[in-house]
């Protein structure tokens, strides 16, 4: 995801943070229409661990960036 994001961010002349949030908006988007609903059915939890991984994968993306810049 990072290397889409950085790609898309250089073509549209978009900042690479802006990009990363749509694109980990689209992931949620997608996650919670998705596999969110099948998920939970086999375990009342899955939108809490969905939710903390996606969360922990734009922190970590984020982190690099910001790493990058100092």
């Amino acid at each position: 995801m990072a290397h889409s994001v950085e790609f898309k961010a250089d073509a549209t002349h978009e900042h690479v943070l802006a990009s990363l949030a749509e694109e980990t908006k689209k992931l949620l988007k997608k996650d919670t229409t998705i596999f969110t609903p099948v998920l939970t059915k086999w375990h009342p939890q899955a939108a809490v661990v969905s939710a903390s991984l996606i969360h922990k994968l734009y922190g970590n993306k984020l982190v690099g960036y910001i790493k990058h810049i100092f």
